[in-house]
Formats: structure tokens, C-alpha cells, sequence
């Protein structure tokens, strides 16, 4: 039998991970307690636990939410999407710097980032794997393409090129269809 998510239960939990990326933005880091986020949830401490009993969990729930708010599937699932992502994630990305620059410089925010990481890998490699590549090429090609596809290439185009996410994405997907094209 599965348990039902009342509509209550899940503005809650909305609450609670609102108050989570508010916090980040504001402090840089995932550093701080259950009852910071308690507090700015307007909720109890008991009630952030319940909904998720330890930091993991939370960290884990929030970059889905992150991701599920931008309304962006953060791997590629096809060949294709290598170079359709970066310019919609960049994008979007703009809208919320703060969060993505606390996620990319701390601590909490690269545990954040590994909770994930073997799907995120497999998800760059599953793209690939129609192509004929041996499987060294392979893997260092999945590798460069993932990571010209990160956040931190993001924040470098931004900062040091006054590249807006548009943009950014944009030179992401040339530079990603230059390195596919010499593959083949």
C-alpha cells in the first residue's frame, strides 16, 4: 500500500525546500541547521525532520527540486540533447545565480552535486553510446562534454566573458558539436 501525499503534506514540503534555496542564496553555503530552515519554513523543527530525517535526504530532495522548478531534466537522454541542453540550462541558470554559485563553490553543495553523480555519468555516456567511439574515447568524450555542460563552465563564461546563460549555452553547444564532429 502506498502512502497518499495530501495536498497539505506537499505545499509543506514545498515550504521547506523554498526555505532551503533561500537560505542557501542568502548564506553560500548548506551549512546551516534544521531549525534555520525550520524557521524560515514557519514550520517545526519536527516537521522538516519528518518530511526528511537527515541531510542527505534534504540535499538529495532539494537539487530535484531545483531542477524540477526550472522545469529542466539536467541530463541528456539522446544523442541530441548534448548540445540542445546547455542553452535552456544556462538560461535558466540566470535566473537563479545565487543558488548555483552556492552549489558550485561549497562543501555542502559538491555532497550535493555526488548524491547524484553515477546517474549523471551514465546519463552522458547512455547519450554517447550510439556512436562508434572506442570505449577510452568514449568515456574522456562523456567526460568533456558533461563538464563543458556544468554550472562551473556557466560561471566562468559569465564572469570572466560577460556571457549571459543565452550565450553561454550557445558557445557550449558549438564547442560541444566541434568536439563530437571530430569523433566521427
Amino acid at each position: 500500500m502506498t502512502k497518499s501525499v495530501t495536498p497539505k503534506i506537499e505545499k509543506t514540503r514545498r515550504l521547506i525546500l523554498e526555505a532551503v534555496g533561500l537560505l542557501l542564496e542568502e548564506q553560500g553555503d548548506l551549512g546551516f541547521a534544521f531549525d534555520a530552515i525550520a524557521k524560515r519554513a514557519d514550520v517545526s523543527r519536527r516537521t522538516v525532520l519528518n518530511h526528511f530525517p537527515d541531510k542527505n535526504t534534504l540535499m538529495k530532495e532539494f537539487w530535484l527540486y531545483a531542477n524540477e522548478k526550472l522545469e529542466l531534466h539536467q541530463w541528456p537522454k539522446d544523442f541530441d540533447d548534448l548540445t540542445k541542453l546547455p542553452p535552456a540550462t544556462f538560461m535558466a541558470f540566470d535566473g537563479i545565480e545565487g543558488i548555483v554559485r552556492a552549489i558550485q563553490s561549497s562543501e555542502s553543495g559538491r555532497k550535493m552535486r555526488l548524491l547524484v553523480n553515477e546517474k549523471r555519468r551514465d546519463a552522458y555516456e547512455s547519450a554517447l553510446s550510439d556512436q562508434t567511439l572506442d570505449p577510452q574515447s568514449a568515456r574522456r568524450t562523456a567526460a568533456i562534454v558533461q563538464a563543458l555542460s556544468s554550472p562551473h563552465v556557466w560561471l566562468a563564461l559569465k564572469d570572466y566573458w560577460d556571457m549571459d546563460g543565452q550565450e553561454a549555452g550557445e558557445a557550449v553547444a558549438w564547442a560541444i558539436q566541434k568536439l563530437l564532429a571530430t569523433q566521427k
